[in-house]
């Protein structure tokens, strides 16, 4: 599903997020150039501890922090199905957040 440039905020997030964690089908999803921000990032990681489907996840500049990549770096250390997460352009997300990044991809095998 390609919802790039959609004007999704952390509330719309919420919304995409309880339906993700019951979703069956969805394999892709592109959310790029939306203002996500950590809030919606958090919602996300919501969904990526429970979904079994989802492979592809684009997060190309949703303007998230370290805050935001640290919820989503949890959320991947108990997700296996991700294989492809994108998240270029997110220009807040420093050493710190790499580093949480890291420390996820060390326990997750599918990425």
């Amino acid at each position: 599903m390609n919802l790039i440039n959609n004007y999704i905020e952390p509330q719309g997030t919420q919304f995409l997020s309880d339906t993700l964690q019951v979703n069956s089908t969805l394999s892709t999803l592109y959310l790029g150039g939306n203002s996500i921000g950590d809030q919606g990032a958090n919602y996300l990681a919501q969904a990526l501890r429970v979904n079994t489907t989802l492979t592809y996840l684009n997060l190309y500049n949703i303007k998230i922090s370290n805050e935001g990549l640290k919820n989503l770096s949890d959320a991947l250390k108990m997700n296996s199905t991700l294989t492809f997460l994108y998240l270029a352009g997110n220009t807040s997300i420093l050493y710190e957040g790499a580093k949480y990044l890291s420390e996820a991809l060390q326990i997750n095998s599918a990425l």
